[in-house]
């Protein structure tokens, strides 16, 4: 009888000691808790100062009273979302510093050029003038955001073009395996280059004066019957010598003699826009040569892949051509690019 009493009472003041030792640790771990958690918030601070400023922090910053969010500050923006095919978009992250916080994940195989602006950074969004038409998923990571946005790339209603030329000018231009496979060793890896800054002023400028356009940017080009081409520029035909112009301030890039597009310029503006000036008789710059808008960069020709004096008028982001027209107009670049 005394068993059956003295058994339970030893087993429950077994659990009593047991439930003790285990609220001891609790208590001690909210204890700990309560002294190293406004460290780590403190650190996350710190991380945040270092990043936005050069040099050592000089004093502790106060506790913070609330957790640190270290993405309220981001933001992204992609305007416009709808864009003509050879036309573009920009792509602009509100509160990013550092250039390897931002992922952009798209079906294009377009890498941004960020550059800083104003309070983030900012990158074209070029479509090629070939890009099937339609709906596209862009999606912008960064700081623990995450934004996707509908890009509608709608018919860019480019004419088609029916030219006819001297075959033995054809066989040694554009469809010379050797004229070719030198642009694409000389002129496209240029295309990659990218001055991370905005060097233009303004809006942009057609390189001549007077003329009549002879090809559209985007023409769909038959060459003696045979497809050849959608045109990545537009030709503007004006007389033999006449002044060619940087459109606006940037740095020369390239500047020689090429088998396909004849003398050749191209000139970097910041954030991997370029334009492109070909069949030039004479060119007036070299390449590392900083150049304003309106300064003469050459004389117009008819070198190259050519049928008569014009200018080529190009302009690319990246590898991707884009409709140099939209330049012309300041609305269509960023609003506070004018830092050159």
């Amino acid at each position: 009888m005394l068993s059956r009493r003295i058994l339970p009472a030893i087993a429950g003041l077994l659990l009593v000691v047991y439930l003790g030792v285990l609220g001891a640790q609790f208590l001690q771990r909210m204890k700990e808790y309560r002294r190293t958690a406004p460290l780590e918030n403190v650190a996350v601070e710190m991380n945040l100062a270092s990043s936005k400023e050069t040099g050592a922090v000089s004093a502790a910053p106060s506790l913070p009273e609330e957790p640190i969010d270290a993405a309220e500050d981001y933001g992204f923006e992609l305007s416009p979302l709808t864009v003509k095919q050879g036309g573009y978009a920009l792509l602009t992250v509100h509160g990013a510093t550092l250039l390897s916080d931002v992922r952009v994940t798209s079906p294009f195989s377009y890498t941004p050029s960020w550059t800083e602006l104003g309070d983030g950074i900012c990158a074209f969004f070029p479509i090629r003038f070939d890009c099937p038409l339609g709906e596209y998923l862009v999606t912008a990571e960064g700081g623990g955001h995450n934004e996707e946005f509908l890009l509608n790339v709608v018919d860019g209603e480019f004419p088609v073009q029916y030219m006819e030329i001297d075959e033995k000018t054809a066989d040694e231009t554009i469809r010379s395996t050797a004229a070719n496979d030198e642009y694409m060793a000389k002129a496209q890896p240029i295309k990659s280059v990218s001055v991370h800054e905005v060097l233009w002023d303004g809006p942009f400028m057609l390189p001549v004066e007077g003329g009549w356009r002879s090809t559209e940017f985007g023409s769909i080009r038959y060459v003696n019957g045979v497809y050849t081409e959608q045109h990545g520029g537009t030709d503007i035909a004006v007389p033999l010598g006449t002044p060619a112009h940087a459109a606006n301030d940037g740095l020369v890039v390239f500047a020689e003699p090429l088998l396909l597009t004849g003398n050749t310029v191209a000139i970097e503006h910041g954030m991997g826009l370029k334009t492109w000036y070909y069949h030039m008789d004479s060119i007036a710059v070299s390449a590392g040569d900083r150049v304003e808008k309106g300064d003469v960069i050459g004389y117009v020709g008819s070198t190259g892949f050519s049928t008569g004096p014009h200018m080529h008028f190009g302009a690319s982001m990246g590898a991707v051509w884009i409709d140099p027209d939209l330049l012309l107009d300041e609305g269509n670049l960023p609003a506070d690019g004018a830092q050159g």
